[in-house]
C-alpha cells in the first residue's frame, strides 16, 4: 500500500491512496462476507481479523486526521520549545496515530523554521531513511539545541523562594505545581513537596491552618484542605466587602475621637485690643538659643555706667536696660 501525505491550501495535512489501495480494501470485504473460498467455512478469528484489517485500511486510505488543528511552527525559541513540544505530542497521539513513524519524522520536521531549521538539517540529512528518523528522536536533538541545561536548577530556586503574597490560593498553588514539575520533583515524598507548598503560603493561611494539618495527610489531601480554607476566608471577605470597621459587630469604632473644639471667648469691653498691645517673649530654655549675652566688664565699669545713665549690659545712653534683649555675662 502506498500513502501520499500532501499539505491543504490551509495547512492541513490531507491523505490519498492509490488504485491498489481501494482493491485490497474491496478484496478484505468479500472475504469477510463470503469466507474461505476453498472450505466455505468462515471461523470467528477470521471474521475478526478480516474486519480490524478493513478499519485499518479505511484510516489509512483518508490520511491523518486534523482535530486538534495545524501544528504551529517553531523557529528555536528557547522559551517556547517546551510548550511546542507538548503541543507536538498531542498532534502525534490524536491525528497521527495510524501514521509511520517517518511520516510522524517529517510531519514534525516541516514545521520547524528559522534557527531550528538550519541548526537540525544536518542531523536530518543524515538520518533520513534509517531507524533512527523518528519524532522522539527530533525532540531530543531540539533538546539539546535549545533547550535550558540549568532548567531543574533554576526551577529549584524558584520553587524555594516562591512566596503567595496577595495572590489567591489557586494561582500560588498552580505556579508551585508548574516549578514542582520543572525542578524534577514529581517523585519526591510528600513530606518534601507539602514543606515547599507550606513554606510559601500567606501568614494569614498559616495561622487559619493551625490545627487541621496532618502530618500523615498526603499531599493531595493537604492541598484540598488548603483549598477549602482558602475559600471560606474569601466567603468571608466577600461578605464583608464595603462595611466599614467600626459597623461590624463585636467591633468598637475605630475613627479616631474628634478633636477638642475651644469654645470662643468674647473680649469685655475696652479689651479687645490688649492682646495686641501685650510685650509676651516665651520663657523658659527655647528663649535662650539666639540671645546674646552681654560682655563682662568690671564693676568700676559699671559704676561708671550708672553715673552717667548709661546702660548697664551694653553701655550705649539710647536705652535702659529692661529694653535690652542682651542677657547678662554669667560673670556679672
Amino acid at each position: 500500500m502506498q500513502v501520499e501525505t500532501t499539505v491543504g491550501p490551509e495547512g492541513q495535512e490531507t491523505g490519498r491512496t492509490d488504485n491498489r489501495t481501494t482493491n485490497r480494501i474491496a478484496e478484505s470485504n468479500d472475504k469477510v462476507i463470503m469466507g474461505d473460498t476453498n472450505t466455505g467455512q468462515v471461523s470467528l478469528e477470521q471474521v475478526l481479523q478480516q474486519l480490524a484489517t478493513v478499519m485499518t485500511l479505511q484510516r489509512q486510505q483518508h490520511g491523518p486526521s486534523n482535530q486538534l488543528g495545524p501544528l504551529p511552527e517553531y523557529s528555536g525559541e528557547r522559551e517556547e520549545l517546551e510548550q511546542w513540544i507538548h503541543q507536538a505530542r498531542a498532534k502525534l497521539r490524536l491525528d497521527y496515530v495510524e501514521s509511520s513513524e517517518e511520516t510522524k519524522f517529517f510531519a514534525l520536521h516541516n514545521k520547524l523554521r528559522g534557527e531550528a531549521a538550519s541548526q537540525l538539517q544536518p542531523w536530518v540529512k543524515a538520518i533520513s531513511g534509517t531507524t533512527n528518523a523518528t519524532a522522539e528522536n527530533l525532540f531530543v536533538q531540539l533538546e539539546i539545541s535549545f533547550g535550558d541545561p540549568h532548567k531543574q536548577e533554576k526551577a529549584q530556586r524558584k520553587l524555594h523562594q516562591l512566596r503567595q503574597t496577595n495572590k489567591s490560593f489557586m494561582e500560588y498553588f498552580v505556579e508551585y505545581r508548574r516549578l514542582l514539575l520543572e525542578a524534577g520533583g514529581t517523585d519526591w515524598p510528600d513530606a518534601v513537596k507539602k514543606s515547599y507548598l507550606r513554606a510559601g503560603l500567606s501568614q494569614e493561611l498559616q495561622e487559619q491552618m493551625i490545627g487541621r494539618e496532618d502530618i500523615s495527610q498526603s499531599l493531595e489531601a493537604y492541598c484540598d484542605e488548603l483549598k477549602k480554607v482558602s475559600d471560606q476566608m474569601e466567603a468571608f471577605r466577600m461578605r464583608n466587602r464595603g462595611q466599614q470597621p467600626h459597623q461590624r459587630q463585636g467591633e468598637r469604632s475605630r475613627r479616631p475621637p474628634p478633636a477638642a473644639i475651644t469654645p470662643a471667648v468674647t473680649p469685655l469691653p475696652g479689651t479687645q485690643n490688649l492682646s495686641d498691645k501685650m510685650d509676651w517673649q516665651p520663657s523658659g530654655p527655647a528663649t535662650m538659643v539666639n540671645v546674646r549675652r552681654a560682655k563682662w566688664v568690671s564693676q568700676e565699669e559699671l559704676d561708671k555706667r550708672k553715673r552717667e545713665g548709661r546702660c548697664f549690659r551694653c553701655g550705649t545712653s539710647t536705652h535702659m536696660r529692661k529694653g535690652l534683649s542682651i542677657q547678662t555675662s554669667p560673670s556679672t
